[in-house]
């Protein structure tokens, strides 16, 4: 399966019983070739965007959001360890704000859903 098969699955939430396919998306999605720093560092940040756009889509399954938001401090994370200077570190912090800001947003539909 490529690359893009992958993201489209996580994305539309194609296989919302395996919950497994989020964590092998991530990991493939950071094996995948042999990248420069600069192409890794892309690479994390395309899985950060693929993780919270999914996440805000309230037309998926509540579970699969809450998944991909769990998940999402894995990219941030390793984000944060190669930041090697102001600038990465300040690009990093607005994520994490947009994370914060996104994430108040999408709670409450994520709560509702879940106590249903």
């Amino acid at each position: 399966m490529t690359i893009s098969e992958l993201y489209r699955k996580v994305r539309n939430a194609e296989e919302p019983d395996n919950c497994g396919l989020v964590l092998y998306a991530l990991s493939e999605y950071a094996e995948a070739g042999n990248r420069s720093l600069v192409e890794y560092r892309q690479c994390l940040f395309d899985q950060f965007r693929l993780l919270m756009d999914t996440a805000a889509d309230e037309c998926l399954p509540a579970h699969w959001r809450q998944l991909c938001l769990d998940q999402i401090h894995r990219p941030l994370g390793l984000l944060w360890n190669l930041a090697d200077n102001q600038y990465g570190r300040e690009e990093v912090m607005r994520l994490y704000t947009e994370l914060r800001v996104v994430g108040d947003y999408i709670a409450p539909s994520l709560l509702s859903e879940q106590n249903h």
